[in-house]
């Protein structure tokens, strides 16, 4: 369980660690208006205090996400999902940050193991 940005640095340094496939969700608004919706799924790139970058195996797509000065919530992947995608997924972790003039949601998840060899997309 995520209770504290030292609890989530930890996480990420684990994932990164053990070569966790990860998925980064995101959706960024300002006002009424949807600025950015963003989906990358791959492996930590880079992890310092209060940023990480997730880069697919092409580096085609990327994500830095910025936690320092957010809210930290854990939640099951079926909060989010149905749940025949929820069952791809270990932790899921909602990040965010409201400002007056903006919010941004970010959901990072984590891939379960799968114990075939073959290659099964989220």
């Amino acid at each position: 369980m995520i209770s504290s940005l030292e609890d989530f640095r930890l996480l990420l340094k684990k994932w990164r660690n053990e070569s966790t496939q990860v998925a980064v969700m995101a959706v960024i608004r300002a006002s009424d208006e949807v600025l950015s919706v963003l989906h990358v799924e791959g492996h930590m790139d880079k992890i310092d205090d209060s940023s990480f970058v997730v880069t697919d195996s092409d580096r085609d797509n990327i994500a830095t996400v910025y936690f320092g000065n957010c809210t930290l919530m854990y939640h099951r992947a079926e909060d989010y999902f149905d749940p025949k995608q929820a069952k791809n997924y270990d932790d899921c972790i909602l990040v965010s940050l409201d400002t007056n003039d903006a919010h941004a949601n970010v959901v990072v998840l984590s891939a379960k193991t799968r114990k075939s060899n073959s290659a099964v997309p989220f």
